[in-house]
């Protein structure tokens, strides 16, 4: 009758573990779908601003209008690598601006914005294109663009 016992016990336990797996695997996915959201929806949200001051860049004929830093002036390497890996040559660098968190709220949407980190996001206003630098992973591959997230 012991036997029986410490069996029913030792299969209880091995199903409990099993069980918490399954849970914290589940619990994992549904948090990683969640930062991904969040990113896709910070990127749609400065694509539309992004759009707003292309407009008003040629409306009035006016760069100066452009907000954030343009990669050809950044002396990092490590964003610079980043970049290259999206398919941005060395070329196409004065076309792309890094934005950071004071970029964004010179822009007003940072309170829009979920989840923000320094230099994570650039943008070109011609191609209105957002780029995130880290990299969304989806079923495929990792995207960098929304214009790569929206064709999925």
């Amino acid at each position: 009758m012991k036997k029986y016992k410490t069996l029913k016990l030792f299969v209880l336990f091995i199903f409990i573990a099993i069980a918490f797996f399954f849970i914290f695997k589940y619990a994992n996915t549904k948090i990683e779908e969640k930062k991904s959201d969040d990113i896709k929806t910070n990127m749609l949200i400065i694509q539309k601003k992004v759009k707003t001051i292309n407009g008003i860049k040629k409306v009035n004929a006016d760069e100066t209008v452009l907000i954030g830093t343009k990669l050809s002036e950044i002396e990092n390497d490590d964003i610079k690598n980043k970049i290259k890996n999206v398919g941005v040559n060395d070329e196409e660098l004065e076309k792309y601006f890094l934005l950071n968190i004071e970029d964004f709220k010179n822009m007003k949407i940072y309170e829009e914005l979920s989840n923000v980190s320094e230099s994570e996001y650039v943008v070109n206003y011609e191609l209105e294109e957002v780029i995130y630098l880290n990299g969304i992973n989806t079923k495929d591959a990792t995207a960098y663009k929304l214009s790569d997230l929206n064709k999925q």
